[in-house]
């Protein structure tokens, strides 16, 4: 098997799920730019349990620590450190440590994520856009950065800052459409019509400005004009 199919055939077996890490540990062995990236993302994803083993640590890490929204360890890297952990980054830029990290994690059946070596680890960590609610993903699997952020370039320009409004407005329209315990295809219909509207900026309302009864009553109204608009093509 040569080096192309043994690419293609690792990448076909990642499988891609959104997960909860609330209250569960993650482990980022190293200090430098690469793991404070792998620390943001950790942050931004909710966690709230994230330790950080490392000799030195950049500034950003530092002041993570400082504020209490990461815990610091600095010093050398131990095999110890991996138990109870649920995530594990190895990303060192010692290679020697990386596959030291990977070799513990895979001996106590640990999501190990490898920055300087993708196949020695369990999974891989796609480049992310976040708008809120929305969050979309890139990865080649390590084919090509350079493609993976032009990509998430082109995804940023047609997915902007107003997409977490959006959303937002979305999920309280599907909340109230479920409190109102409408039937399953008519309520369909009445989502898929929204998010047509919000995805065709057919609506222009600044709802971040609204006080929340102000928000549930726009969303009342909302969903009370798009029912009727469902209900007069379905007769």
């Amino acid at each position: 098997m040569d080096g192309h199919e043994s690419r293609r055939l690792a990448m076909s077996g990642y499988y891609p799920l959104m997960v909860n890490l609330v209250g569960r540990r993650c482990v980022v062995i190293g200090g430098g730019k690469i793991a404070e990236r792998k620390v943001n993302g950790l942050l931004e994803s909710g966690a709230n349990d994230v330790l950080v083993v490392a000799l030195e640590a950049s500034g950003g890490i530092l002041e993570l620590s400082a504020k209490g929204s990461i815990r610091l360890e600095q010093r050398a890297y131990k095999e110890e450190d991996l138990v109870d952990a649920f995530l594990v980054f190895a990303a060192t830029n010692v290679r020697q440590i990386n596959q030291s990290v990977a070799s513990h994690g895979a001996r106590l059946g640990l999501l190990v994520n490898v920055a300087d070596k993708a196949e020695e680890g369990v999974f891989i960590s796609p480049s992310t856009l976040r708008r809120g609610g929305l969050l979309l993903t890139v990865t080649t699997g390590g084919a090509s950065p350079a493609l993976t952020a032009q990509i998430k370039q082109e995804l940023a320009k047609q997915y902007g800052e107003d997409y977490a409004q959006k959303v937002e407005m979305l999920g309280l329209l599907r909340e109230r459409m479920l409190l109102r315990g409408s039937f399953d295809s008519f309520r369909h219909e009445v989502l898929r019509k929204a998010a047509e509207q919000l995805a065709g900026n057919n609506i222009d309302v600044e709802v971040d400005t609204f006080s929340p009864s102000q928000l549930e009553a726009y969303i009342d109204q909302w969903m009370i004009q798009l029912q009727q608009n469902v209900d007069r093509r379905q007769r």
